[in-house]
């Protein structure tokens, strides 16, 4: 004769447990009460109407009914009426999720519920938090006609070497490493004083990407993906430099901030709807900046009055950024050490990350374009959450839950900090300490999280 099990099971899918879980008795879940029925009559003869409290008071395969009688309402051969499923204990249930299984030893972690069903501990999925990064690239002349940092290569190709790798060797850039874990976007930026080395088709307006406006360089708006390697590398690759840097003008047109620093569209960085994600800007640029003349031309960045008007400019914007949750990262590649280009740097990296002027934060100076690279994968890696989404709700003691980082557990650490993890809320875990580290310095790292039935309501699909 075969006997069935019931197990109780969440079930994974995209990222939300899809299940309308019953784990418990109750009105929905009971077919009928009778102490005589087909199932007794068949597989119980005799054992059906004895008196008892609960389901222990009973023999294998009947249940102790609300009338505090042995019954079944259905056995192997018996099946339940209005398609419901027989648990271990002879009683009919309901509930998407509900797996009948061969008997045999019961899951890890699962007990029998009292009206006979099988809890199983609950395996829950994490869904990790991929940042969205948008380059922003200084396209102006002097990255063309310089040097970088005294290596006698240009500033240009070492940036694109630097990000995209040598055509021959396309793993080794920056970009093909970071693009499993972030959203990428490239912008490049520059402006016109009437000697533009770009071809093409070049539009007379301040800012420009890539010799368009924003609207024709990002038409309907700026866009970000994973994996996106192929898409920056069509922009990047065969981007020739224009003349002048107006990186405030640049800054305010990509986030899509009106000169108050309130949203102006929605076509912009702060307008991008990254759900979750963290938001960051990095900013590449080799010099101090200028501004925009009437939206169609620049001024030239090289007299003090119009560096100082373009300093100002592009600090207001990268505060208003901030102030948008986008971080914005400083990458000077002019290794000057003028102290005036040095200060203006440095204030504007600590506007950046919301720091006062005299904050730690600085405008990284790379020696060389494996420093570069570096620094920008720290700071994408520094960019990662170490907050997962779980695929359901803790209504339970989360103590009790196990976290594994590849493979091994990690402690609970709930509001006392330290290293290991804890509920940010009932449906986000939170790792913490080196164990956060051990995550964004190894995008390949393994995350699995377990709790025992009961502490996890799954989230419900209509």
């Amino acid at each position: 004769m075969r006997a069935w099990r019931l197990v109780c099971q969440l079930g994974i899918m995209g990222g939300l447990v899809a299940a309308a879980i019953h784990c418990g008795t109750d009105n929905g879940s009971e077919f009928g009460d009778p102490a005589n029925t087909a199932a007794c009559n068949t597989a119980y003869p005799g054992k059906c109407g004895v008196a008892c409290n609960d389901d222990t008071g009973c023999a294998d395969g009947l249940y102790c009914s609300a009338t505090k009688v042995c019954s079944a309402d259905c056995a192997p051969g018996v099946a339940c009426e209005n398609a419901g499923q027989c648990t271990v204990r002879g009683q009919c249930v309901t509930g998407e999720g509900f797996t009948p299984i061969d008997s045999g030893p019961l899951p890890d972690g699962s007990y029998v519920l009292p009206d006979g069903a099988i809890c199983a501990s609950t395996d829950v999925t994490l869904t990790k938090t991929d940042p969205v990064v948008l380059f922003v690239l200084d396209q102006s002349g002097s990255m063309y006609y310089q040097n970088f940092a005294n290596t006698g290569t240009r500033r240009w190709d070492t940036l694109k070497t630097s990000l995209l790798g040598p055509t021959n060797d396309k793993d080794a850039g920056i970009i093909a490493q970071l693009q499993g874990n972030a959203q990428l976007g490239v912008a490049l930026y520059s402006a016109t004083n009437g000697q533009s080395e770009l071809t093409g088709t070049v539009e007379a307006v301040c800012p420009r990407f890539n010799g368009r406006s924003f609207a024709n360089a990002f038409p309907g708006g700026l866009k970000f993906a994973l994996n996106n390697y192929g898409a920056i590398e069509s922009v990047l690759r065969p981007a020739n430099v224009d003349d002048d840097t107006p990186t405030g003008y640049a800054v305010q047109t990509l986030v899509g901030l009106a000169n108050d620093g309130g949203v102006a569209t929605n076509a912009g960085f702060a307008g991008y709807d990254a759900g979750a994600a963290p938001k960051v800007l990095i900013l590449v640029t080799d010099g101090q900046a200028g501004n925009c003349v009437n939206g169609t031309t620049s001024d030239d960045a090289n007299e003090g009055a119009q560096q100082t008007n373009g300093y100002a400019k592009t600090l207001d914007m990268v505060k208003a950024t901030y102030g948008q949750n986008i971080r914005t990262f400083v990458i000077d590649l002019s290794g000057s050490q003028d102290n005036t280009s040095l200060t203006r740097f440095k204030t504007i990296a600590n506007a950046g990350v919301g720091q006062p002027a005299n904050g730690d934060a600085t405008a990284f100076q790379p020696a060389n374009g494996a420093a570069l690279a570096q620094r920008i994968g720290t700071i994408v890696s520094n960019a990662r959450s170490c907050n997962f989404a779980l695929n359901g709700e803790v209504v339970g003691n989360a103590s009790s839950g196990t976290v594994l980082v590849n493979g091994q557990p990690v402690p609970y650490v709930g509001s006392a900090g330290g290293n290991g993890w804890r509920l940010a809320d009932t449906t986000h875990i939170e790792l913490v300490g080196t164990t956060c580290d051990q995550i964004k310095n190894n995008p390949s790292a393994t995350l699995s999280a377990s709790f025992p039935c009961g502490v996890v309501k799954p989230v419900i699909i209509p």
